[in-house]
């Protein structure tokens, strides 16, 4: 995971790869995925999240960008295979809690000299072996946070423990993931959940880039059925919610919800779901639909 040790904004994007010659591979498509969550990356924390409709081998290119008060002053691109498998087991149910609002998010706003815990726990109703690692910024170059891990048959769990001081206040993110892995015959299956800790200020951090607007976080996720959607706008506007099941069926659609411009928090509490997987579409007039999995328990 990268970070930067000046503390310079770091902004994801999707890309095509290279050939050996350095040129564009020309025809390229992402990795083939379902309408209802297509393949996508957070901007903020280089997060991937895709529903795959082919079995076969894929490859796809990200870049990282550097900015500096609002000006890009460099790049690094990395490549990645991805080998899309029949489906072998359901994945591990995960769950989150902290001591801190919105206690089962992925984004928190830290108040410097006050303890922050998280903790995350992964459960497997087939009992197959489940570990979780951690890495990210916060648990190296001496920022003082720790990840203690604990694996086994059927679960495994991380507590993430930090209590950031006065000089680590900060616009950028500290962002840190923890890998949830699973051993199924001959593969092994992860998921990568990110968290972006901010330390003192609400940050600009990437917002360096005025691209960088819309859905930050969909939470708590798993919920019981009312769930909060976090939504930075550039100008006020209006949005469409919708929830689809896994087979593609619309569940639930609310229209027509006005933003304002800045941060907004868009509750649901009336979507009446009932326990299982969903895709959460959130659709803004002109703008490219984002994608979110949810979870109901």
């Amino acid at each position: 995971m990268p970070f930067d040790i000046d503390g310079d904004s770091l902004y994801w994007q999707l890309d095509t790869p290279l050939t050996s010659v350095g040129l564009y591979v020309t025809g390229y498509t992402y990795p083939y995925a379902d309408t209802s969550m297509p393949f996508t990356m957070n901007p903020n924390t280089g997060e991937v999240s895709f529903m795959p409709s082919t079995i076969g081998y894929f490859q796809a290119s990200f870049l990282v960008n550097e900015y500096r008060a609002g000006v890009k002053i460099g790049e690094i691109r990395r490549d990645m295979q991805i080998i899309v498998v029949p489906g072998l087991a359901p994945p591990p149910i995960v769950n989150t809690t902290s001591n801190t609002f919105p206690y089962s998010g992925k984004q928190f706003y830290l108040t410097p000299g006050t303890s922050f815990t998280m903790t995350l726990t992964a459960t497997d109703n087939d009992n197959r072996f489940i570990s979780v690692i951690g890495n990210g910024e916060p648990f190296i170059n001496g920022n003082g946070a720790t990840v203690t891990t604990s694996n086994g048959i059927g679960g495994a769990s991380a507590v993430i423990n930090w209590t950031p001081t006065a000089n680590q206040q900060r616009n950028a993110a500290y962002v840190a993931a923890l890998r949830v892995s699973q051993a199924v015959y001959n593969y092994t299956f992860a998921n990568d959940y990110s968290i972006s800790l901010f330390v003192g200020v609400i940050p600009a951090g990437i917002n360096d880039n005025s691209n960088v607007k819309g859905v930050s976080d969909v939470y708590p996720n798993p919920t019981s059925g009312s769930f909060n959607i976090d939504y930075n706008a550039a100008n006020a506007t209006s949005i469409n919610v919708k929830v689809y099941d896994l087979l593609g069926s619309l569940i639930v659609t609310k229209s027509n919800i006005n933003i304002n411009a800045g941060i907004n928090i868009v509750s649901i509490n009336d979507a009446n779901l009932s326990k299982g997987k969903y895709i959460l579409k959130i659709e803004t007039p002109n703008e490219k639909p984002v994608t979110r999995p949810l979870t109901v328990e």
